[in-house]
């Protein structure tokens, strides 16, 4: 379903709002040894701080649909902390619904770059942030938040991609991707398929259909795809090449600094 006059985008204000945004978030990744992935007084704050806590609500409802939560950075940059999407209504594009409300905050203030960290596992979000989006990544985290512990994570070592979207030159995604090369040299993944390929001009590296069910199915083979995606990006992106998208069968594709975006 897509988004709908019916769909309110809006700062949240005020303590009982930052609450029920921290409960959505807990809702979307579970609770671990911490409690929820960022608690309300966190969120007053970076409120309080000249950030953005952004919520989606139905206006007739006053049902929480979604919220994110965004910081400055330096100079004229932005950092996006945390976004999802109320469980039950991930398909109505109320995620470039919060980003593009971002993206209106952050241009009235003189803001024109958002950064945030992502799962390159997770090839729905990269598709977002780089295709739909038109994000770039050029940085691969290394267990950036360690070892998480939430329904989502599992006990996987958190590694992450650094997106960075330019706000004025973006606004609107990339064409779609192309697929690997015919003439590409091919490495098979965890399952016996291939996964990534390479050519003298670009990369393309595939990630699991849903690494969230293959961690609760069969852990081993979602350590080995993080083992594998990981060496496959930081290769990549020594030899100079940066992620500009991801195809709908879920491979990143890279190409040189110099030619993206």
């Amino acid at each position: 379903m897509p988004v709908t006059d019916d769909v309110r985008a809006r700062a949240a204000s005020g303590i009982e709002e930052m609450r029920a945004v921290a409960e959505l978030f807990g809702a979307v990744w579970g609770r671990n040894a911490d409690g929820v992935p960022i608690g309300s007084e966190m969120l007053q704050s970076i409120d309080h701080a000249d950030g953005l806590v952004t919520i989606l609500e139905d206006p007739a409802t006053g049902l929480l649909l979604g919220a994110a939560a965004l910081g400055r950075g330096a100079g004229t940059t932005a950092y996006s902390y945390i976004a999802a999407t109320a469980p039950g209504h991930e398909q109505r594009g109320l995620g470039m619904l919060l980003k593009l409300q971002q993206r209106d905050w952050c241009l009235a203030r003189g803001i024109t770059s958002m950064r945030w960290t992502f799962d390159p596992l997770v090839g729905r979000n990269g598709r977002f942030n780089l295709t739909k989006l038109g994000a770039t990544a050029s940085r691969y985290e290394l267990e950036f938040y360690g070892v998480m512990s939430d329904q989502l994570n599992g006990n996987d070592p958190a590694d992450r991609l650094l997106a960075e979207w330019n706000l004025i030159e973006r606004p609107d995604g990339r064409a779609e991707p192309p697929a690997p090369a015919p003439e590409a040299t091919i490495v098979r993944g965890p399952d016996g398929s291939p996964a990534y390929a390479v050519t003298a001009g670009a990369r393309w590296i595939r990630v699991p259909a849903d690494i969230v069910a293959l961690r609760r199915t069969d852990p081993g083979q979602s350590a080995a795809w993080r083992l594998a995606v990981r060496s496959w990006f930081t290769a990549a992106f020594a030899d100079g090449f940066v992620g500009v998208g991801v195809t709908p069968h879920g491979w990143y594709y890279m190409k040189p600094q110099e030619e993206s975006p």
